[in-house]
């Protein structure tokens, strides 16, 4: 499709061109922050190493909510986390099921990144996040069955900034992504 609206319409999905040579120094820019981040934490004592890991990782689940418009206690998370991390085991979890979820969610994602990415784990992860509701019919801990779009704008005057692949392509499309992931683990 050469006119493609979505980027996953295009005849070159998911197979994009990009200069190596910018990518690649980018990267490395990135490695070598993060590797000195790294040493300097690895330098700490035990307790302040949890204190800026837990940090780190409640920095990470608030932002990445409040990416769907949603607000968490950051105090939640911090217990959550430091329960699930075994640093605080006597805080226990939050009382509040969307900071524990995601709490679940970075502390899995932490203990166990060196393992293949399989439907199972997304779902897994899924679940973790999107808390049952009895209010709403939430599908929870599989891929989507229906049409989605982000919009914006009022009742009759709504502005379609992403319209996703449709519903029976969801499963393929992740199939090219998990197998995608798995091979580059490690590069």
């Amino acid at each position: 499709m050469r006119n493609a609206k979505w980027v996953w319409q295009r005849s070159d999905w998911p197979n994009f061109q990009y200069e190596e040579v910018d990518f690649t120094e980018t990267c490395g820019e990135f490695t070598a922050v993060a590797s000195r981040l790294a040493g300097r934490i690895e330098a700490l004592a035990e307790l302040p190493r949890q204190e800026i890991t837990v940090d780190l990782m409640v920095s990470e689940a608030i932002k990445t909510m409040e990416i769907e418009g949603e607000r968490l206690d950051r105090e939640s998370v911090v217990n959550s986390i430091a329960a699930l991390m075994g640093f605080l085991p006597s805080k226990g979890l939050a009382w509040d099921k969307k900071a524990e979820g995601v709490a679940r969610l970075m502390t899995d994602v932490r203990q166990h990144w060196n393992q293949p990415l399989t439907h199972n784990l997304l779902f897994a992860w899924q679940q973790a996040v999107v808390p049952e509701s009895y209010l709403y019919n939430i599908n929870r801990g599989a891929y989507r069955d229906d049409e989605m779009q982000i919009v914006s704008g009022g009742v009759g005057h709504y502005k379609v900034h992403y319209e996703a692949p449709p519903p029976d392509r969801v499963e393929v499309e992740m199939d090219h992504f998990i197998d995608w992931y798995n091979a580059t683990q490690g590069r």
